[in-house]
């Protein structure tokens, strides 16, 4: 007699960095990638039917940040933009979507807006919150631009933002131009694309958040933009403050995964600590045959992440299993 199949203790799709904007095909600022602004609108459909014809149905949907492209401020056309990717997403059965923001979001529209165009679902008033969609999994999402100069929560983080980066990077970043020129390894990161979690009230909420989680025997999952493992994205997209987010992470044994956008190459790391770091590859830079998007199945000891196109499947075990100690990718 076969055993049944093993049921998930929950499902959710994943996307990031869809960028769309009602523009012809461009580049990135180095010219080494090719940006298909319409095509990732196709990408996203994929995805809405794929998610919709899921097996076993979906308990919410994440939306990794920068849903529209930034270009679309000097088109003065951010609004008809976001209505038009907003449309796409009300295809989805599963009603339940966690958008994230990321840099070009703010680039188009101040954070009330966002709030009320994107949070209003999980009545937000702020852009870090806890989920709980089914008993036992809990999802995080930080700000990673709560201290940024490109919408910074408050004056004074938009101020030491300027001051951090003024301290780390020698180029003039008041203007475009090569931001990281002379810059190494993880300095890269200081670049006004980038940002970090402010210190007083951000990562103290964190820590707590944790905290509960622990105590309540929950696993935790953290969604943000920007990544924060050095080895699973370009230096060039990090948090600024990675380093105290990752130690957080660690030294809590409910957080088993990280899941990030920003970087369109995407990229994954398991740490020594057994978490896993997965940064989602972009619908923007995918050919027009191709696609980039994910759902990934919760279970007891692990995640399957089953990738589309650009985006590899995964197996990834927590990291209290004794038999497993990094993830795999598997064929898709």
């Amino acid at each position: 007699m076969l055993d049944k199949e093993e049921k998930p203790i929950m499902a959710f799709g994943v996307i990031a960095d869809i960028q769309y904007a009602d523009a012809e095909d461009g580049t990135n600022f180095d010219k080494s990638a090719v940006r298909r602004y319409r095509n990732s609108l196709r990408v996203l459909d994929g995805a809405v039917a794929d998610w919709n014809a899921e097996k076993h149905s979906l308990d919410v949907i994440v939306q990794l940040g920068d849903i529209i492209d930034g270009m679309n401020w000097k088109l003065q056309s951010s609004t008809k933009a976001l209505d038009d990717v907003m449309q796409h997403f009300s295809k989805l059965q599963c009603d339940k979507v966690i958008h994230v923001i990321g840099n070009h979001e703010l680039y188009n529209f101040d954070r009330g807006t966002l709030r009320d165009r994107l949070l209003k679902p999980w009545r937000q008033s702020h852009d870090y919150f806890s989920v709980s969609p089914v008993p036992g999994i809990k999802l995080v999402v930080i700000d990673s631009y709560d201290v940024s100069t490109i919408g910074a929560t408050s004056e004074e983080y938009h101020s030491l933002a300027l001051e951090i980066l003024k301290a780390n990077n020698p180029n003039d970043t008041s203007k475009n131009g090569d931001w990281k020129h002379g810059l190494e390894g993880v300095e890269k990161r200081f670049v006004p694309y980038n940002g970090g979690v402010g210190n007083e009230l951000k990562l103290k909420w964190l820590e707590q958040e944790l905290a509960e989680a622990e105590e309540a025997g929950q696993v935790v999952i953290i969604l943000s933009h920007i990544s924060v493992h050095p080895e699973s994205c370009s230096q060039s997209c990090l948090v600024w403050n990675y380093q105290d987010l990752l130690q957080m992470f660690q030294s809590s044994s409910c957080v088993v995964a990280v899941f990030s956008g920003h970087d369109h190459k995407g990229g994954y790391a398991v740490d020594e600590y057994g978490i896993h770091h997965v940064t989602v590859q972009s619908p923007l830079e995918c050919l027009p045959e191709s696609s980039a998007y994910g759902t990934v199945h919760v279970y007891q000891d692990r995640l399957r992440l089953q990738g589309r196109g650009d985006v590899p499947s995964r197996e990834m075990w927590f990291r209290s299993s004794k038999t497993h100690q990094h993830g795999k990718d598997a064929k898709h």
